[in-house]
Order: structure tokens, then sequence, then C-alpha cells
């Protein structure tokens, strides 16, 4: 209805995937602390963020502006989930995978 540029099938089909293996495991009672983070980080890192960055992006409104307030959102869940990984003591291998999506050439 919005998008000029919809996901195609493969996309779909790898999120829904994808979303299935995370609500399978986030349905575990007991889950640790690195594997809740673990998750965060996979959701972060997929390309979840890529397809409603294509969905939103004909929405009313300046385009380059909804475009950076949509980048810099993305940014502050990262280093917000990097703070709260260091809060929470998550392990050093963690820490260092969020450090390695918050840099330049990171990830996402």
């Amino acid at each position: 209805m919005f998008a000029a540029e919809m996901p195609d099938r493969d996309q779909v089909d790898r999120l829904n995937t994808f979303f299935n293996g995370l609500e399978t495991s986030l349905m575990a009672t007991a889950l640790p602390l690195d594997d809740a983070f673990d998750l965060a980080i996979e959701l972060e890192a997929s390309e979840i963020d890529e397809v409603y960055r294509r969905l939103t992006a004909p929405i009313d409104g300046p385009a380059h502006i909804l475009r950076k307030k949509m980048e810099l959102l993305a940014d502050r869940h990262l280093e917000r989930l990097a703070d709260a990984a260091e809060r929470f003591g998550a392990s050093q291998a963690i820490q260092a995978r969020l450090g390695t999506l918050l840099s330049p050439t990171g990830g996402l």
C-alpha cells in the first residue's frame, strides 16, 4: 500500500523462519542472560530493519528527515542494548558482538 518495493518471497520466508526460531527460543522457561542478549543481537542484526525502511520510506514528510530519524533510532537501539549488556554483566563474548555491530563496519 505504501511501499514501491515490497520484500521478495525469499526475504519474507527467511524472516518468517527467523521469527519462528526467536519465538521458540523465547519460550524457554529459564533463558540464561547471555542467551537473551544473543537473541536481542540476532533481532537487531536481522534484515527486518531494511524491510521496515523500504515499507515506510514513502510515508508523508521529507524523506531525508524520516530516514535520518529511523537511522538514529536504530543506532540508539544498539547502544541501549550494549549499555544493558554491560550493566547486567553479560559475557565478554556478547559485549564483543555488540561492539562489532556498533562499529562503522559492523553488521548493520
